[in-house]
Order: structure tokens, then C-alpha cells, then sequence
């Protein structure tokens, strides 16, 4: 599936347009989970302008997320840039037929992509000049090490190209908390990525099946659910993405107080505490 281009129609670039750029996205209408339905069918097809429909209809809610980050020194244009990013990703790689609502998978992508932003922002800033001169000088060099190979390097390479021990730069890295791709070999004789590793290494079939079996049965509960109540509790307990969201946060992206999202997260779960389908989650449930 092509980028999608990113346009001053969809990221503001200057502070001067920021505020005209949140009267355009209020002016923007909400889509319906029909259209969005059909919408994402369209984007698993690569429809693009389906795509760029589905990313515009949902821009409002990158900028509840961004104000949250607001005190991290980053400007809250680059901020909405950022996040702007991560909900194009989630609407590249989000399957409707999942049973989900888009935002509640979108929000892990939106946040994901600012707190980046956010932790590289707070670690140049820390690092001291030569490690900040080193790292830069790793990043031209792995982007032209990429170009060459056609394919991600390892740390041997890397620091053979820049005049280090191997050693040093892996020193650098865990210092200032920079996460090595999952797709990174681990060495320049092994095939086998980070990833594939970790896989092995942590892998609990067992655990993995009993915490999938598990959200299929919360799932069914939830048939019983209205669809917001469906959507403010996938948010709530991190059901699509593992990552539970604040109560707080959630009641941004709904446009409701903080007590009303409460009281309807408390009404949906007493539904579900009382329904048949229910009855082995109760002890989840209270």
C-alpha cells in the first residue's frame, strides 16, 4: 500500500494556521460505524480516497490525544504531525472485520507515535554533545549502510562504518533507551531477527491462549452492549491494542465529562455482570 502524502490540508505547518486549522476539522463530520465500516473495507482494498476519508473523518481526535503532551517542549503542531502519522498507520493496517470500532484501535497508534516523538525530543536533549554527534553520525550512516545492502544492518556493520567498537555503540543505546528494531539481525552470521528471538526466548503458549480465550469470552459478554459502551470499554481494558487507555483520556475522545464516561463505563459493566453469557468473568468483573 502507497504513503499517504501528507498535505497542509491534513497537518498544520505553521503556529499561525493552528487555529484555523482546528475550525477546519470541527467543521469535518463525524462519520457514521456504517460508513466507517464501509470505509475500511474500501482501505483494506487500497482504495486511497477511502483511505484519506477515513484518516480526515478521525483528524479530531489526534488533537484530543496531542494536547495531553503539551508540557513535554514539543510545539503542539508537531505534536498533531505526529499523531497525525500514527492514525494514518492504524487506518493502513486496521481489519474491521475484527468486530472494533476504528478509534479504538487508532488510539494506540496515535499515542504511540507522540510519546515517540516526545521520548526522542527528551533524550537529545539530555545526551551529552559527543554522544548526541555520535548517534547522528549512526543514523547518515545506517540510512546510507540500508541504501547500499538493501536490507537493515547490524550493530557490527554499523560500527565498523563509523569507526567504533560494536560494543560502544550498544553501550550508547541502552544508555539513552533507543529500542533496536524488532526486525534487527542480531548478528551479521545469523538470519534470525530481534524479533524471531524475543518470540523464542518468551514465548508462553499456554498464558497466550487462556488471554486470548479469555477476550474472546469478554467479547461475547459484550454482545449485549450498546455500541459506545462496546467502544469505551475496548479503550478502557486495552482489549484490540493490550494497552489500556485512561478514564480520562477516553472521555476526551468521546467528548463527554469525566463523570459521565464513569458512569457509563460502570453502567456497561454491570451489564455485563448480570447477563448469562457472563457468568465465568464475573470474578474479572468485580
Amino acid at each position: 500500500m502507497r504513503k499517504l502524502v501528507i498535505t497542509a490540508a491534513i497537518t498544520p505547518r505553521d503556529g499561525d494556521l493552528l487555529r484555523r486549522y482546528f475550525r477546519d476539522v470541527e467543521k469535518i463530520g463525524m462519520i457514521s460505524p456504517q460508513e466507517e465500516e464501509e470505509l475500511c473495507s474500501r482501505v483494506l482494498e487500497g482504495d486511497r480516497q477511502a483511505e484519506a476519508k477515513l484518516v480526515t473523518a478521525n483528524l479530531r481526535f489526534v488533537i484530543s490525544v496531542a494536547k495531553q503532551y503539551q508540557t513535554n517542549g514539543i510545539s503542539l503542531n508537531d505534536l498533531i504531525s505526529e499523531g497525525n502519522l500514527g492514525l494514518i498507520r492504524a487506518a493502513q493496517r486496521f481489519d474491521h472485520t475484527r468486530g472494533f470500532r476504528f478509534i479504538s484501535y487508532a488510539v494506540w497508534w496515535i499515542r504511540q507515535a507522540i510519546s515517540g516523538a516526545v521520548q526522542e525530543y527528551t533524550r537529545f536533549i539530555h545526551l551529552p554533545l559527543n554522544q548526541v554527534a555520535l548517534l547522528n553520525k549512526c543514523i547518515r550512516a545506517s540510512a546510507s549502510l540500508e541504501q547500499r545492502y538493501q536490507r537493515v544492518v547490524t550493530n557490527e556493520e554499523l560500527a565498523s562504518e563509523v569507526g567504533v567498537e560494536a560494543n560502544v555503540l550498544s553501550e550508547l543505546f541502552i544508555q539513552d533507551k533507543i529500542t533496536l528494531s524488532l526486525d534487527h539481525p542480531v548478528s551479521a552470521d545469523s538470519p534470525a531477527t530481534l524479533h524471531e528471538t524475543v518470540s523464542i526466548e518468551k514465548a508462553a503458549p499456554d498464558e497466550g491462549l487462556l488471554r486470548e480465550s479469555l477476550r474472546q469470552d469478554i467479547q461475547d459478554a459484550m454482545r449485549e452492549l450498546t455500541q459506545r459502551e462496546r467502544d469505551l470499554l475496548t479503550l478502557f481494558f486495552g482489549l484490540e491494542t493490550g494497552h489500556a487507555i485512561r478514564l480520562e483520556e477516553i472521555a476526551q475522545i468521546f467528548g463527554l465529562c469525566i463523570e459521565h464516561t464513569r458512569r457509563l463505563k460502570d453502567g456497561a459493566l454491570e451489564k455485563m455482570r448480570i447477563s448469562a453469557k457472563a457468568n465465568e468473568l464475573r470474578s474479572c468483573l468485580n
